[in-house]
């Protein structure tokens, strides 16, 4: 009987370097091949599913844990200006991402009388922070609230007596705020604005106003001191209109032409802000120069704006939120005051008015609007 051949044993080759093989084959052992070999398979199979599972336990737990939500609450008269939407840009910045982990709850009543119904609705709504633009805002939040930490951001002119936070009743002090309150100040400065205009057009007397010099005495003063004639609400005979409402607005502007204004000055008083663009237009089509406080104003129009830098209030109270919802107290942080102006120009306004700007004022700009 023909004994019958054996068939050739078939070996695989050891895997390259670098090549992963998942499981080890059987016939490396069962056929004889070096058990050394075969226990490198085996070890190697051993550490990709360790690691697998070590992989596993790191992820889960990140996967499980909840982000947290953090609520604040936005008070102020009126719709907000456009330099609001810097506040919430700076927050996003810093990791608050509304819809993700920041919930803003926003109240805007039209006047003031609602403002109290507004902050303590604010307070149902469990609020972490309450944010407020204007004196009467904070005010209105502190009396609802001495527990909730409160940041404001408000103007205050530093030549007149009363008009800042802490004469308000706000704060204890710039430095020590005390109690659950702090923010960002404003500086208001109507006799700047008044000698920008004046240097814009020399030959100006009579400076229309939508303020009441009785009470915005600084303004007077400052009109006075530079030789000009204020026409404020009570002067132009609209001493029963309380300025919050556009019609108000267009009213002030038809009596300030009709009086013969060289000049219009649209001071930084409490929900004005909104108003800029409509005075900066009608000022123009009527052919008055005028001077507001923010870019808003010389992109509608008007003649020139003397104001805040733009997003510096907003940024400090970005940081001020941030802070708190760190751990901070509203007691330890210092009010910020503003430190940076900025002049805008409107060339093509200018033009349109028969003005011909000194290089001087030019010079100073720090944006022209052609």
């Amino acid at each position: 009987m023909t004994p019958t051949p054996s068939r050739p044993v078939k070996i695989r080759a050891p895997p390259l370097a670098g090549e992963i093989v998942i499981g080890y084959p059987e016939a490396l052992l069962t056929r004889g091949l070096n058990t050394e070999i075969a226990m490198r398979y085996r070890r190697r199979h051993l550490w990709i599913l360790v690691s697998l599972f070590l992989c596993l336990l790191i992820a889960v737990p990140e996967a499980q844990q909840p982000v947290k939500i953090h609520k604040i609450g936005h008070l102020l008269v009126g719709t907000p200006t456009p330099q609001w939407a810097q506040l919430w840009d700076e927050l996003r910045r810093l990791g608050y991402i509304e819809g993700h982990n920041l919930i803003v709850e926003r109240r805007y009543p039209q006047t003031r009388k609602q403002l109290a119904a507004s902050a303590a609705d604010l307070l149902t709504r469990k609020v972490e922070i309450i944010v407020t633009g204007g004196t009467p805002a904070a005010l209105a939040a502190k009396q609802a609230s001495a527990a909730i930490p409160i940041i404001f951001s408000l103007g205050a002119n530093p030549m007149q007596p009363g008009a800042n936070p802490v004469e308000r009743g706000l704060v204890a002090s710039y430095d020590r705020p005390g109690g659950n309150i702090t923010g960002f100040v404003e500086a208001i400065v109507p006799d700047k604005k008044l000698e920008i205009l004046k240097e814009a057009i020399p030959s100006i007397v009579r400076v229309a106003c939508p303020c009441r010099a009785q009470v915005q005495w600084a303004i007077g003063i400052a009109a006075r001191r530079l030789g000009l004639e204020l026409q404020d609400l009570d002067v132009l005979q609209l001493q029963h209109l309380d300025m919050q409402q556009p019609a108000h607005f267009t009213q002030f502007v038809d009596a300030a032409r009709t009086s013969g204004a060289h000049g219009i000055l649209m001071p930084n008083l409490q929900g004005y802000a909104r108003f800029l663009p409509l005075v900066g237009k009608l000022a123009t089509e009527s052919r008055i120069p005028a001077i507001g406080f923010a870019r808003t104003f010389v992109e509608s129009g008007g003649l020139l704006s003397f104001g805040p830098k733009d997003g510096e209030g907003q940024i400090a109270v970005a940081s001020m939120v941030h802070k708190i919802l760190q751990g901070a107290k509203p007691d330890d942080m210092s009010v910020v005051q503003q430190r940076a102006f900025t002049l805008a120009v409107n060339l093509k306004t200018a033009e349109s008015l028969g003005l011909t700007l000194s290089p001087s004022l030019l010079n100073h700009a720090d944006e022209v609007v052609r």
